[in-house]
């Protein structure tokens, strides 16, 4: 049973984000979803990488203050692209966002469930980078 509800969840999660980049959806309000960047909006900033392009519009995911689990530590907040993880925040100052469709901000519930997280590793959220070869999911 555990199981199951298990694979449940981690269907929830991965599967708005393995629609092909030419299905991204952008949010239909006049203001933008705190939980995603959209491609304009990566375009309004003049940044040289997404590091940049985050820290203009959306500062807060860049920083896991606050966020704690039980024992008092804070968790890192993990970069994916194109599925794969390419590591922590540090790692959006390598992409730059000119192929860049969107981003989609993950709390710390969401990202636990990521390919790649380690059953006691903490983390206090992730930062998915869709591009054109996101795809789906092979």
């Amino acid at each position: 049973m555990k199981t199951g509800t298990f694979l449940m969840g981690l269907a929830l999660v991965l599967l708005p984000g393995c629609t092909p980049a030419a299905e991204w959806r952008e949010p239909r309000t006049a203001a933008p979803a705190s939980s995603v960047i959209t491609r304009e909006e990566i375009q309004s900033v003049r940044a040289g990488n997404l590091y940049e392009v985050v820290q203009r519009l959306r500062p807060g995911w860049l920083s896991t203050r606050g966020i704690q689990n039980f024992s008092g530590r804070a968790g890192m907040i993990v970069v994916y692209q194109d599925h794969q993880r390419m590591g922590e925040v540090g790692a959006l100052r390598e992409i730059a966002p000119a192929n860049v469709v969107g981003l989609r901000y993950l709390d710390a519930t969401s990202a636990a469930m990521l390919p790649g997280i380690r059953p006691r590793e903490i983390v206090g959220g992730a930062i998915v980078v869709v591009t054109p070869a996101s795809g789906p999911a092979g």
